[in-house]
């Protein structure tokens, strides 16, 4: 496993070009070359190195593998898991009661995951928009885990139906909050969301296209493309949110994504 300077809050282009080598050198030696084409490229937009074109409402950035569809929405059946959680969905909303009912008060959205509830927003992010993390980049937050056994069980069995899961997260918004438009730098991943919670009212925008969420019905999206999201209505919004690879990925790429992620290097940013 890759493993560069722990702590630093960002990375320098020239160490980014070596991290991106290692990770490509390791794979290469598993692969023909025949494999490596977009993994190439992917790391190389990663490290500065190119800029490929990116389709219409999207950014091409971050660890970029090209040639992936236009696809801002997904059908949930594309992910093998999709159904376990709409299996579990009862019994996950039953726990989200306790975020619902204040017996749990999530803190700010984006924090470090031992964050106490009443700390201070993250700078730039809606005061109203918070999270109770259950799983990062491979680690349980065993601490929040075990007020969710279910929802736990459940992610544990979805990580045997995926090759790397980057995030687990209960997403709450509160009522009159809204996300401004944004993108996240990755089309590696997609998002799942099993809305838990979801007042007359909310809504989730990517690349124009507008969706409502309703409880227990799941939605897929490409959070490289631009989207937002808002509550209008007059109780909290929850979701439960899961970020794991793209379908569309080859087994090498997944390999290299999860050699990166593992070592803590995507979750680093370039200095502007």
């Amino acid at each position: 496993m890759l493993n560069y300077r722990e702590g630093a809050a960002g990375m320098d282009m020239l160490v980014r070009q070596e991290v991106a080598q290692s990770a490509f050198d390791l794979v290469a030696a598993k692969w023909p070359e025949s494999e490596l084409k977009r993994v190439r490229v992917a790391l190389d937009v990663w490290s500065g190195k190119a800029k490929p074109a990116a389709h219409a409402h999207q950014k091409a950035a971050g660890c970029f593998i090209p040639d992936l569809k236009d696809e801002p929405w997904l059908l949930p059946t594309r992910l093998a898991f999709s159904s376990l959680l709409s299996e579990n969905y009862a019994a996950i909303r039953e726990e989200a009661r306790q975020i619902l009912d204040g017996h749990i008060v999530a803190p700010p959205y984006g924090l470090a995951d031992d964050a106490p509830a009443d700390a201070l927003p993250k700078s730039g992010n809606p005061a109203g928009w918070n999270e109770w993390r259950l799983y990062r980049s491979g680690q349980f937050c065993e601490k929040r885990c075990k007020f969710f056994p279910t929802t736990t069980s459940t992610i544990r069995q979805i990580l045997n139906h995926t090759p790397f899961m980057m995030n687990a997260v209960f997403l709450i918004m509160e009522p009159g909050e809204f996300l401004p438009t944004h993108y996240d730098p990755n089309n590696i991943f997609v998002n799942i969301w099993l809305p838990l919670e979801a007042p007359e009212g909310c809504y989730l925008t990517v690349a124009g296209i507008t969706s409502r969420p309703v409880p227990g019905e799941l939605l897929v999206f490409n959070h490289s493309y631009l989207h937002s999201a808002g509550n209008q209505g007059t109780t909290k919004r929850i979701v439960l949110s899961l970020s794991v690879l793209h379908p569309d990925l080859s087994v090498v790429e997944q390999e290299v994504i999860k050699i990166l992620a593992e070592g803590g290097a995507l979750g680093k940013t370039v200095p502007a």
